[in-house]
C-alpha cells in the first residue's frame, strides 16, 4: 500500500489460492518503506492484519498531510507512525493535524480518528482492528463531522455539487434537511444494499392512516405500527422525529451490514415533514412482554418459550462473536423481542447499540442507557458498557420468561417469610430452595428439572461481577447441550444487588 512518494521494494504476488489459510509466508520481505507490519518484518508472515497496519499509517498521512517516510520532520522522527504516535502519547494530538484543517475538525471526530489510527498500528497484530471495524467507525466519525459541518455551513455554500438551502426561512432549512437525509439512507448500504424510498402515502394506506387498531407498540420517541403494502407484504413501520437523528441513523447503520434470522430486515424509509419512518419486513404478532403477560394466552407453553430463549441467544453471540464487528445492543429486554405469526422472535431497536472496538470491550458513557430492571449494576453504577452487561439483561429476560414475572415489580412479598425481596432475589431464593416450582409460570407446564435448569443459566448471567457471568458463547453451549452437567453455582451478592437496584 503506497500513499506517499515513498521509496519501495519490489511489491509481492499477495494472492493466496482461496483454500489457503489467510496469511503468507515469504523470507523476502517486501513492500513500501514506511508502511512495513513490524511483525511482518520480523517473521515474514504476511496476513490481512498487515495491510489494517499500513491502512494506519495512511490514516495518520491523511491527517498529517505528511508522508510515511518524510525528512520535513525531526531526523529522529523521519517515520511518520513514531513522530504520531509520539505525539499522541504526550498529550499533542492537534499537532499531528495538516494544518489546512486544523480549525475545520470536530474534536470529538480528531480523537476518534487518531484513535482508531493508533489501533491500527498497534504492535501485536490480533489487537488490531478489522477492516470491517475499521469501516464502521471510519462511518461514525464521517457522520458527527458532517453533522457539524452541515449546521455551520455558510448560506448558498455548495456540497456534493448542489447547492445546500438558506437557513433564511424554515421551509428552506426543512427541504435541506430532507434532501441531505435522502442522501444519507440513499448511499448508507453502498453497493450491496439500496434501502427503498417509500411515499408516504403508500406507508399511509399500509398503516390504514395509522390506525390505534395497527399500533403495537410506543417505543422511545414514537410509535411502531403494522400495516400490508399493496403487494401483500407485511411490513411494521417505525416513527422518528427528524431531529432525534442519533437513534434511528445509528438503527440503520447497524442494520444494514448485519444479516440474521433474527434480526430485523430493513426495508426502507420515508420522510414526511418533521417525521421519519423506518419500514422492516415483518409479520407481527405480539411482543413477548405482551404474551407473557396474557393470562389468557396458552400458546406460549414450555417449547415456545425454550425455543424464543434460545433464538435471543443465538442471535446476541452473532453480535458479540460472529457478525462482520463486535455489537453490544444495550437493550435487551421482552419489549424488544417481537414475535412474527409463527412466534419466531425477531431483536428488534439498535437506537442505542455500540460497537465494541476497543481491545478492553468495555465502553465508558457519559449516562445511562437501558430500560430499568434490564441495566447491569457496572453500568448503572459507573457508565461501563460491555457485552457483558447484554448477558446481564438475557439473564433477566430469561428469568421473565420462565417465570411470568416483570423485574419491574421490584418488590414481592415472600409468602413463606412475609420478608419484602426483588424480582432477582425471590427467584434465586427458590432455585437455591429447590422450590423452583413457586416461581415457574403455570402456564407452560414445563418439565421441572428442565425449567430448573434453565432458571439456573439466568442466574448465572445476572451475577453481580461482569468476570462470573457467561459469554454468550457459553450461554448457547448450556442452553444446547442436553446432556447431564453440573452448571457452576451462581455467586449472586444480593447486598451489592440491592445497592444496585435501589436507585435504578
Amino acid at each position: 500500500m503506497d500513499a506517499g512518494s515513498s521509496s519501495s521494494l519490489e511489491l509481492p504476488q499477495l494472492f493466496r489460492p482461496i483454500n489457503q489459510p489467510a496469511s503468507y509466508v515469504n523470507t523476502v520481505v517486501k513492500g513500501t518503506f514506511g508502511y512495513f507490519d513490524p511483525d511482518y518484518y520480523a517473521t515474514g508472515r504476511l496476513t490481512r492484519k498487515s495491510d489494517v497496519y499500513a491502512f494506519g499509517v495512511v490514516l495518520f498521512e491523511v491527517l498529517s498531510g505528511k508522508h510515511a517516510v518524510d525528512s520535513s520532520l525531526d531526523e529522529e522522527h523521519w517515520g511518520l507512525v513514531n513522530w504520531a504516535q509520539e505525539s499522541i502519547k504526550e498529550g499533542r494530538l492537534k499537532q499531528i493535524v495538516d494544518y489546512n484543517i486544523r480549525e475545520k475538525i470536530v474534536p470529538k471526530c480528531l480523537k476518534e480518528f487518531a484513535q482508531l489510527a493508533d489501533r491500527c498500528l498497534h504492535s501485536n497484530p490480533k489487537q488490531r482492528p478489522t477492516m470491517a471495524e475499521v469501516v464502521v467507525c471510519l462511518q461514525s466519525v464521517l457522520a458527527l463531522q458532517e453533522k457539524a459541518s452541515y449546521t455551520l455551513l455558510p448560506a448558498g455554500m455548495r456540497i456534493f455539487g448542489k447547492k445546500v438551502p438558506s437557513s433564511s426561512s424554515d421551509g428552506n432549512k426543512s427541504v435541506g434537511s430532507k434532501r441531505s437525509l435522502e442522501l444519507y439512507f440513499d448511499t448508507i448500504g453502498g453497493e450491496n444494499i439500496i434501502l427503498r424510498k417509500f411515499e408516504f402515502e403508500t406507508i399511509n394506506v399500509a398503516t390504514e392512516n395509522f390506525s390505534q387498531n395497527n399500533k403495537i407498540l410506543f417505543w422511545g420517541e414514537g410509535s411502531i405500527y403494522k400495516g400490508r403494502l399493496e403487494n401483500g407484504l407485511d411490513i411494521i413501520a417505525r416513527l422518528y422525529s427528524i431531529h432525534t437523528e442519533h437513534n434511528y441513523k445509528n438503527e440503520v447503520e447497524m442494520l444494514v451490514k448485519l444479516e440474521h434470522e433474527n434480526l430485523p430486515k430493513l426495508l426502507g424509509y420515508s420522510i414526511e415533514g418533521t417525521q421519519v419512518f423506518l419500514v422492516y419486513e415483518f409479520a407481527f404478532y405480539a411482543s413477548l412482554r405482551r404474551m407473557i403477560d396474557d393470562y389468557k394466552c396458552t400458546l406460549l407453553d414450555w417449547n415456545k418459550r425454550n425455543k424464543i430463549i434460545l433464538a435471543v441467544a443465538r442471535v446476541l453471540l452473532y453480535l458479540h462473536q460472529s457478525g462482520p464487528f463486535r455489537i453490544i445492543h444495550s437493550d435487551i429486554n421482552t419489549e424488544n423481542i417481537l414475535l412474527d405469526e409463527s412466534l419466531e422472535p425477531i431483536l428488534f431497536d439498535f437506537g442505542i447499540a455500540r460497537l465494541a472496538i476497543n481491545e478492553a470491550d468495555c465502553i465508558k458513557l457519559d449516562c445511562v442507557h437501558g430500560t430499568k430492571g434490564y441495566i447491569a449494576p457496572e453500568h448503572h453504577q459507573r457508565f461501563y458498557l460491555s457485552t457483558k452487561a447484554d448477558v446481564y439483561s438475557f439473564g433477566v429476560l430469561i428469568l421473565e420468561t420462565i417465570t411470568g414475572g416483570k423485574v419491574s415489580n421490584y418488590y414481592i412479598n415472600d409468602p413463606t417469610t412475609r420478608n419484602t425481596m426483588s424480582f432477582k432475589e425471590y427467584v434465586w431464593k427458590n432455585w437455591v430452595e429447590g422450590t423452583s416450582s413457586n416461581i415457574i409460570d403455570p402456564k407452560i407446564h414445563a418439565h421441572l428439572s428442565s425449567a430448573t435448569r434453565v432458571i439456573h443459566i439466568g442466574l448465572l448471567c445476572v451475577q453481580f461481577d461482569p468476570a462470573d457471568r457467561p459469554t454468550m458463547e457459553e450461554v448457547v453451549g448450556m442452553l444446547t447441550n442436553s446432556s447431564s452437567f453440573t452448571l457452576p453455582i451462581s455467586k449472586i451478592s444480593w447486598m451489592k444487588e440491592r445497592s444496585a437496584d435501589v436507585v435504578r
